[in-house]
């Protein structure tokens, strides 16, 4: 998994090998401890693990095992805030067959996590913890009970959680919709012509977008723009040389911008 904010650190669990992470996009790669031989760890996890990386900062990281086989596998969530030089149980106490995380912002920017469980001997539930809490709470109501989860993934543009598995796809609103905005404007490829190429950008914010507007600035300016106050505009450049681009984010009041 690629963190958010810097797309060259990248984490990867490995088979026999565990925790590895690169910050160069994939070239090179460094083991990390391994959790295998962290409080309750199994030496059967390596390749084993979800890993889920917080939205603001790539060397905080969380994992769990998925699918847990075993009973000694129940519940078991670590964290690292140092990007997996070492670990802290965050276990707090569950018992359940985890199986993955969905890690938010708050309005304050700090970590909202949620953890996924499968239902094996037991209900399949979702769970809830802040960054700066001790315990876990059960937000399960109106959560099959007998699901099989795939993946969960979070739909910031209309705040909402989603969730697919065996019994389908699910929704929930996240616990706030308040978070703050994280901005990422984009744009679709590295290198352009600048005198003839149509340029994309695009906006890849954490951001809800229920009263949310955007404006783009551009200088020079650009030879054509098809509308600076929209989400994604098409730029023409129209000549060499080197451009600045900077996208604003008005939310409730508050302008935001990268």
């Amino acid at each position: 998994q690629a963190a958010y904010l810097e797309p060259d650190v990248i984490y990867a669990d490995v088979v026999n090998q565990g925790l590895l992470r690169s910050d160069d996009g994939g070239m090179t790669w460094q083991t990390k401890p391994s959790l295998t031989t962290s409080p309750n760890g199994n030496n059967n996890w390596a390749g084993r693990l979800f890993i889920a990386i917080s939205p603001t900062d790539a060397n905080t990281i969380y994992a769990c095992l998925q699918n847990g086989t075993w009973s000694s596998d129940f519940g078991k969530i670590f964290k690292s805030i140092d990007g997996g030089d070492s670990w802290e149980n965050w276990t707090s106490g569950l018992t359940e067959y985890t199986k993955g995380f969905v890690v938010q912002p708050d309005e304050n920017g700090q970590d909202i996590v949620y953890l996924f469980t499968n239902a094996r001997d037991r209900k399949s539930k979702v769970f809830v913890r802040r960054a700066d809490s001790q315990e876990w709470e059960d937000c399960s109501t109106g959560f099959p009970s007998g699901f099989h989860v795939n993946l969960a993934l979070p739909f910031y543009r209309d705040s909402k959680l989603r969730v697919s598995g065996n019994g389908g796809i699910w929704q929930s609103p996240l616990l706030t919709s308040n978070y703050t905005p994280i901005i990422n404007p984009w744009v679709e490829k590295a290198n352009y012509n600048c005198i003839s190429d149509s340029v994309y950008f695009e906006d890849h914010s954490i951001i809800n977008h229920e009263d949310a507007y955007w404006r783009w600035e551009i200088t020079p300016t650009p030879e054509y723009i098809s509308d600076e106050n929209i989400r994604n505009p098409v730029v023409v450049l129209g000549n060499e040389g080197s451009y600045d681009v900077t996208m604003y984010v008005t939310k409730e009041g508050q302008e935001y911008s990268k």
